[in-house]
């Protein structure tokens, strides 16, 4: 993945970001709703690369010809997620109601100290929503920043205390400090689909096509050796969300001997959960990029 394609998405989020930002604070969410449909209309028209990536994903998971009906409603899934992002840090999301299917496992392990892997399917801010709403529920998120500072700097202006919640990515003391995080029994939450600037990655079996994904999250379960459990927070449409949890391992093992092979398997069958709820809903993919750079 360029960085170039890297800092347009940040140029792009970022007016879109302020603007729905206003708009949410001054207006509410139900007007903001229909003020989806020029923003969704503008990129389907304006955005060449973002409507190919669509066109690239969609073919793989619907089979059939791509219209343009498809790429508008993938991109207003998209707006519709992006929209609730800031709803959700604003006032925790009070408005969305959301179904979750694996409770029990995050009952199990609350307090204990887990690896939750989320994606770019659907939003992976919504599980901040459960943090903020239940505050038994002890969440720490990982965050690259330097990807998408701007972003990030006015959407924690709106809640500074879930601000608190955030540990960067690529700092000195990084790792230190998720590991205080996961000894002390929180739950760790980062994502484990994009791979971004020089970062390590592997190929899987994604949709028919081998793709990239960062190793860098395996890696540190391997080192954690805490419960590693992934997360799906699938848009279902007006203010409907199905958060999914499951548990992909108790453990990382990797072994010595061949530590390539066994963090590949682990990775594979990230790929294979991320497919499978990529087929389900398939318009909540958010990777807007040449993700099997098949250009």
């Amino acid at each position: 993945m360029s960085s170039d394609w890297l800092n347009q998405k940040e140029r792009s989020y970022t007016w879109m970001l302020k603007l729905m930002l206003w708009l949410a604070v001054n207006l509410g969410r139900r007007p903001c709703r229909f003020l989806l449909y020029p923003i969704t209309l503008y990129y389907l028209f304006f955005s060449k690369i973002t409507k190919e990536a669509s066109i690239s994903y969609l073919g793989r998971v619907l089979s059939k010809k791509i219209t343009y009906f498809d790429i508008f409603r993938h991109y207003h899934f998209f707006a519709s997620v992006f929209l609730d992002r800031v709803f959700i840090l604003k006032d925790g999301g009070k408005d969305l109601v959301i179904d979750i299917y694996g409770e029990s496992i995050i009952s199990e392990l609350q307090g204990k100290g887990c690896l939750l892997f989320g994606s770019h399917l659907g939003s992976f801010e919504i599980v901040r929503a459960l943090g903020l709403s239940d505050q038994s529920i002890r969440l720490k998120v990982l965050m690259n920043n330097s990807i998408t500072e701007n972003t990030n700097t006015i959407l924690n202006n709106l809640n500074p205390e879930a601000a608190k919640s955030i540990i960067r990515i690529g700092e000195a003391h990084s790792l230190l400090r998720i590991k205080e995080m996961a000894d002390s029994g929180n739950m760790v939450a980062l994502l484990a689909d994009r791979v971004v600037k020089k970062e390590k990655s592997m190929p899987c079996e994604f949709l028919g096509k081998k793709a990239h994904f960062p190793s860098g999250p395996f890696t540190l379960a391997g080192i954690l050796k805490v419960p590693v459990v992934l997360f799906f927070g699938i848009y279902k449409g007006g203010n409907r969300y199905d958060i999914y949890f499951e548990k992909l391992a108790d453990q990382f093992q990797l072994n010595e001997k061949d530590e390539v092979s066994s963090k590949q398997k682990w990775m594979q069958r990230y790929a294979d959960r991320l497919a499978h709820y990529s087929k389900q809903d398939p318009f909540n993919w958010f990777n807007f990029f040449d993700y099997w750079e098949e250009n």
